[in-house]
């Protein structure tokens, strides 16, 4: 799905509590988004928030890329994905901490979801199962879901919100490696999907003051969620495939080859040869050859022996 306008305020969460069932940890950094090391096994993120918003509509999850993180994540993988099994919220007066109540949400949009891992997975109440949202062909890059609440969220001092990010998809490490949680008390009948952070720091850049590296960042996101370009990439990357051979031509060629393998030439003529190049050199030289016959008679000589 394509960004649109972000006319939606949105305020990072900060979690008053959080723990990783898998026995991860998870570290709150400066801008309010949490990054997780350890194990990566299944398993629930659950983190509590104490917040003065209150009325809350929506929340939006935010998978960041960091390069602390294979292939800079967002995900634990080897690759960078993960897969949000189901998106959990609960929430509960102080007073009353065990007494939680669900939250139902109505819709979940994201920015880019993997082929058949669309982020309505994640609110489907299906905790355990093997679906979710997920990010693979777009790693490496700011990815984000807006859930938005078919009742508004209480929150407000007296209140406490509770959610679990549960992961219990089967592939190795797949699990959520840097994150954000923010909220919105904007009244929009349909929430919008807005831009996330690290999109909109850019996008406030003016153009002219944005650097190459920022460029290339922004362009390399673009083209990795834009179904269009992306189609358009694969088809180039097929025109450029060398075309196969004419097997006719493979044919011929192989013959060419065979030809061009010296045959080892056959003793007896080359002692003929070198035989007829010496009578050759020998009728050629008149006096040689009558040298070589005067010492061969001489040598062969009884007067000439009897005198030595």
């Amino acid at each position: 799905m394509t960004p649109g306008k972000d006319d939606v305020e949105w305020f990072p969460l900060v979690p008053t509590e959080m723990k990783a069932t898998s026995g991860d940890t998870m570290r709150v950094l400066e801008d309010r988004s949490i990054i997780v090391t350890g194990k990566a096994e299944k398993g629930v993120y659950e983190l509590s928030f104490d917040t003065a918003l209150a009325n809350i509509t929506g929340l939006r999850l935010e998978a960041l890329a960091d390069e602390s993180l294979k292939g800079k994540g967002p995900g634990l993988a080897d690759n960078g994905n993960f897969v949000v099994t189901e998106f959990e919220v609960v929430q509960a007066e102080r007073a009353k901490p065990a007494e939680q109540k669900p939250v139902a949400f109505a819709r979940a949009i994201a920015d880019f979801s993997q082929t058949n891992f669309a982020p309505e997975q994640s609110i489907n109440g299906n905790k355990g199962d093997q679906q979710g949202w997920a990010i693979s062909a777009s790693t490496g890059h700011p990815h984000w879901v807006v859930y938005q609440a078919k009742q508004p969220i209480a929150g407000g001092e007296s209140n406490r919100i509770t959610i679990r990010i549960h992961q219990f998809h089967n592939a190795e490490r797949h699990r959520l490696g840097r994150f954000r949680i923010s909220a919105t008390v904007a009244k929009n009948e349909t929430l919008p999907l807005g831009i996330a952070e690290p999109l909109q720091a850019i996008l406030r850049t003016p153009a002219d003051q944005r650097t190459d590296a920022v460029k290339e960042s922004l362009a390399a996101y673009v083209q990795s969620v834009d179904a269009a370009i992306a189609a358009d990439t694969a088809a180039l990357a097929t025109a450029r495939t060398s075309v196969p051979k004419d097997p006719s031509i493979v044919a011929i060629e192989q013959k060419v080859a065979k030809f061009k393998v010296v045959t080892p030439t056959d003793q007896t003529l080359e002692r003929l040869r070198t035989d007829v190049a010496q009578s050759t050199k020998q009728l050629s030289e008149e006096r040689l050859t009558a040298a070589e016959d005067l010492t061969w008679a001489l040598i062969n000589s009884p007067a000439f022996l009897f005198n030595r």
